[in-house]
This record gives C-alpha cells, structure tokens and sequence, in this order.
C-alpha cells in the first residue's frame, strides 16, 4: 500500500488500510507537515502542533519504507526513528516527450498582449511559500525598461494580495492570467523570456525542491532561482540557472537584467540545464527506481 503525504490524512488512510490488508506500507513524504505549516505561520507552536508531530512520528514509523524527494528530508525522518536503508531518495523528474525545447507560441503571446514584450514570468501556486510581492517590487523598479512584462500564471493564497499592490501601485507592467490548462504549460514554457523560481528565506523551504523547475530547464529555457538549500545545491551542479538569495529585490533585478544584457550567457545556461535534466531526471527512470523499491520492501517484509 502506497500513500503520500501531505496531508497526513492519506498518509493515515495509508496505514490503516496497509493493517487491515496485512501488506507492507510505503509513505511518500513530498514535504515536512506540520514544519511548513508552522513556519508559514498557520499554526503555533502548542498542544495542537505537538499532537501533529507525534502523529507524524507514528506515521514514519508505521511504514515499512519510506520515499522522499530531497535529500535533506533523509536527516529529518532519520532523526525521528527511522533507519536509513529503509529510506530512499527518488527526485521528482519530466516527460520529455512533454517537456522539451520548442519554439515560443506567438499566438499565445498576442492573445494576452505580450507580443512585443520581454517575458517574466511565474508559473505555479500563487501561495505564502514563494515571497511574491517581491516580484511586484521589482517590477516597479523595472518600469524604465518599457519592454519588460512580468506575467503570473496560477491561483493561490497570496493571489488577492499581489492583485491588491499591483492596483495600489498603478502598475501596468504585471500581468496575472489567472489558472491555466496543465496542457498549455509547455507552450507558456516555451514562450516566457525568463522564469523565476523562488521560495521565501525560511529554513523549513531549504529542504524542498519545487518540481517545476526541472520542467523548466527540460524545455531548455532562462531559469532564476531565489532559494538556499538543496535546490540550491542541485542549480549550482547543474549550472542550469542563475542563483540568487531568497527575497532580495536587488539580486532579482540584477539576474533578470543579467539575462537581458546577456542572451548568449543564458542560452547556454539553459543548454546545460536540458542535458542535466535528461541524464538524471527522466520520469521513467525514476519510475524503474520506484519499481525496484517497493519490490525490496515487499521481499523484506515477507521474511
């Protein structure tokens, strides 16, 4: 029986149909629940948090393996019982029949006025753990430069509140196109100049590694990334993008203008980016890994 977490409610409903089954239980962990919630201000530290990260203890424990997405949830789950080989490291990966280099789609860039426009742009969840106002602080930096557009594509928490300073501050270079078909994100791939990556200055968001951006750099495209941690330590192996501090308005500007003075540095950035995707991140190889996992916990636990 296989669940993923978060929240804990699969990784519980996991458990418990893994006892009545009588089968081997293997828990996803895809991010630290409750540490986000907590850092992002959620929940406080108390009684309820306690009772949450004891749960979260069992839960671990309950599990015959364990798989991860970052190396270092490995130190976290290790330090709650769990014994290392009974964890193992499988990174989020592509399509690349999906994700791959293409031209930009320039009827998609007309239908929404960005025809003649230097692209910025962020795609996912519009949510607490990425700092988005920074982007819209650098945006009124960068309204001396006329042919810059900064493009948000998602939906999200922080959504009324970008939407809210962009109005208060009469800025005409953000775009928000709001949720788009998963089908048309490898065309938004393709046709946004530069894509940014970024992830508040918080120590619980050193541990994750946002999925997209392997996407990203799959397509062969500008990637800027704002984050420390293990992200951060796979871009500088890669050299697949610029790496930046996390919410640091000046390091932003100074990447996204670094890409725009600097096509040629960008494009091969981004030519690197492609070929460290493919030699380690291709969804059906890491499938093949998760096959052979899953079969060693079900041999163990028939001993």
């Amino acid at each position: 029986v296989v669940a993923t977490s978060p929240q804990f409610f699969c990784g519980l409903a996991g458990s418990v149909v893994s006892w009545l089954k009588w089968r081997p239980f293997v828990l996803e962990v895809r991010d630290l629940w409750p540490e986000s919630i907590v850092a992002l201000g959620q929940l406080r530290p108390g009684f309820i948090v306690s009772v949450l990260e004891a749960v979260e203890t069992a839960l671990y424990r309950s599990a015959s393996g364990i798989v991860v997405n970052t190396r270092a949830f490995i130190e976290h789950i290790a330090a709650r019982g769990v014994a290392r080989e009974d964890i193992e490291l499988i990174y989020n990966g592509i399509d690349p029949e999906i994700f791959k280099p293409r031209p930009a789609n320039a009827e998609l860039l007309e239908a929404h006025g960005l025809g003649n426009s230097f692209t910025i742009g962020y795609v996912g969840t519009l949510g607490l753990a990425h700092g988005l106002t920074l982007l819209v602080d650098v945006a009124e930096r960068l309204k001396v430069r006329p042919e810059v557009q900064f493009v948000l594509i998602g939906d999200g928490a922080d959504r009324e509140k970008i939407d809210a300073e962009i109005r208060k501050r009469e800025l005409s270079n953000i775009k928000m196109i709001g949720l788009q078909p998963r089908s048309a994100m490898p065309d938004w791939i393709a046709s946004i100049d530069v894509l940014l990556v970024p992830l508040r200055d918080l120590p619980v968001f050193e541990t994750v590694i946002p999925s997209k951006i392997f996407e990203f750099l799959a397509q062969e495209r500008p990637v800027v990334l704002a984050a420390k941690g293990e992200i951060r330590r796979l871009m500088n192996e890669a050299q697949g993008a610029l790496v930046i501090d996390p919410e640091n308005a000046d390091q932003l500007q100074s990447a996204i203008e670094n890409v725009m003075d600097h096509p040629q540095e960008a494009a091969t950035r981004a030519a690197s980016g492609r070929a460290w995707v493919e030699a380690g991140f291709v969804r059906d190889d890491l499938a093949r890994r998760m096959a052979k996992f899953l079969e060693r916990v079900r041999v163990d636990s028939s001993r």
